[in-house]
């Protein structure tokens, strides 16, 4: 019995050897294209992380732009608005960037001019002791010494609108 157990457990071995022999080129098929899958599958995401960094280094160019921009809108919240066309394609940052430059030039041109023009008409007030003039200059005008040249302006027109039309009154 021992003999005919031998033999049967032989012939289950080679039974499975024809049967795995017959099976190794479809599982050898089967491992090359796995194989091939996460080739493909490493290379595809080392270009999505590499377009990821370049999308994050974009961003961050975008980001500093953005700041840029919002701290020269900043500087500009207190003056009129500037009537411009509908938007152009052709406008870029360092096309904007030369415009808001341009125009900063511009507004520290004229805050001079401004400056240049109040002090001398303000010298003009302190001029003569206890004339109008320099009541007025102590009076309503004399607070905005520390203030800028520009907050001078509507208190001499003010000013000068009223007197224009007492001179006027009396003529």
């Amino acid at each position: 019995m021992a003999v005919l157990e031998r033999q049967g457990v032989a012939q289950v071995r080679r039974l499975w050897w024809l049967r795995r022999s017959s099976l190794a080129p479809t599982h050898q098929k089967h491992s090359q294209a796995i194989a091939d899958l996460n080739v493909q599958w490493q290379k595809r995401s080392q270009w999505l992380q590499d377009q990821s960094k370049q999308f994050g280094v974009s961003l961050g160019g975008l980001h500093e732009q953005r700041k840029l921009v919002n701290t020269r809108v900043d500087t500009m919240l207190g003056y009129p608005e500037v009537c411009v066309s509908d938007y152009d394609d052709s406008w870029t940052f360092d096309t904007l960037s030369s415009l808001a430059n341009q125009y900063t030039k511009d507004v520290n041109r004229l805050l001079e001019n401004i400056r240049r023009t109040i002090g001398e008409v303000a010298s003009g007030f302190r001029l003569h002791h206890g004339t109008p003039a320099r009541a007025i200059f102590t009076n309503i005008i004399g607070f905005l010494v520390t203030g800028t040249s520009r907050e001078w302006i509507l208190p001499f027109k003010a000013w000068f609108s009223k007197s224009h039309q007492s001179i006027s009154a009396s003529c």
